[in-house]
This record gives C-alpha cells, structure tokens and sequence, in this order.
C-alpha cells in the first residue's frame, strides 16, 4: 500500500492506529479526486484527528466503538466553545457517510419508525 504526503505529516499521528483508518484514507481519496485544496485536505486531517482524540477520551481508549451521534457530540462541543471552523462540520460529515458506507455506523431508525421507539424504549 502507497503512503500520501498526508499520511507522514504529525496531524494524521491519531489516525494512523485508528481502526477505521481505511475511512478516512478514502474520504482524503475523494477529496483529492474532486479537486479539494491542500488547506481544506489539512483542516479536515485536523478534525478528523481531533475527533478520534476527543473520542479516545470519552470511551476509556476504545476509540472503534462509535455510535451515530458521536460525531453530532463532538460538533456540539465545538460549536459551544466557539472553536468550529469553516468546513469542518461538512468534513465530519462526510467522515460518517463514509463510516456508515464501510458498514461501521448505522443509521438510527427514523423517529417515526417501529424499531425506533422500541429502541427508545428499551434503553
């Protein structure tokens, strides 16, 4: 396997263990792909990082265990201490699309849902 310029840089050091690594080197792909700036690639290594840290934590260094709305947590507290920048909600984002593609996340049933309210139930 290649390794990318990013890949050796100090921001993906948290990443570079992470067990669903392989998610975030195809979200990096398609970003490439499309045509993304170097500064946007590196924001989003960033959060991605800081993410995976903040996860780390809060899940007593079990950092493959996530559920769906870790990332809407993690964006929360950004946005409370004022410290989200431009883009990295989008970027996150697209960090679960890509977790849920690799069949790590599911979706939560819709509120509406049978399965949704027995699980509301249940917990």
């Amino acid at each position: 396997m290649t390794t990318t310029l990013w890949e050796n840089s100090a921001l993906w050091q948290p990443i570079e263990d992470w067990p669903h690594r392989a998610c975030v080197s195809s979200l990096i792909k398609a970003m490439t792909d499309e045509g993304y700036a170097t500064k946007s690639i590196r924001s989003t290594i960033r959060i991605i990082s800081a993410f995976i840290e903040w996860k780390n934590d809060r899940s007593n260094g079990d950092p493959a265990q996530l559920v769906y709305d870790d990332i809407d947590r993690f964006i929360s507290g950004l946005v409370a201490g004022g410290m989200l920048r431009h883009g990295e909600r989008r970027a996150l984002h697209r960090l679960r699309a890509e977790l849920i593609k690799a069949g790590t996340l599911c979706q939560p049933p819709a509120t509406n849902d049978p399965r949704g309210v027995a699980l509301a139930v249940s917990i």
